[in-house]
Formats: C-alpha cells, structure tokens, sequence
C-alpha cells in the first residue's frame, strides 16, 4: 500500500513563493474560492481517504493510520472524534 501524501503548511508556502502572494492573501482567495479554509480543507480530504481506506481496504486501523500519516493509532482516533 502506499502512503498518501497530502499537502502541509510548507506545501502551501512554497505555493506562495513561486507565485509571489502572501501566505494570508492565498489563505484568502482558498476560502473565497471553496468556503473553507485550506486547513478545513485538509481535513476534509484526509477524513475522506481515511473513511474510503477503512471501507474498502482491508489493512489492519494501524496501518491505514500511519499510511495517512498520524503519529499513533491513538492520534488517528482522536482525528475523529472532533
């Protein structure tokens, strides 16, 4: 299985940079664009490929937690319980 990679904060200033716009303007024209935040939006897509994972592969909760990149099994859990 591999590891899904989802974008971070350095992600998103390297985004920046290269484009020549504040980190705040860019945090902008996302929320303006989609209604949420990039983090929201992070969030969002993380839950979506966990559930997904959890649903059809069959790869132990461990498994699924560290390919999604959570520190602990225990991380992985508290993720949804907000």
């Amino acid at each position: 299985m591999k590891k899904v990679i989802l974008l971070d904060s350095r992600a998103c200033s390297r985004s920046t940079n290269s484009v020549a716009i504040s980190k705040h303007y860019m945090v902008r024209l996302f929320h303006q664009a989609f209604g949420i935040s990039p983090i929201q939006y992070h969030q969002l897509m993380l839950a979506h490929a966990a559930r997904h994972m959890i649903q059809f592969i069959d790869d132990p909760l461990t498994v699924i937690a560290e390919n999604l990149g959570f520190s602990s099994i225990h991380a992985f859990s508290r993720f949804f319980k907000t």
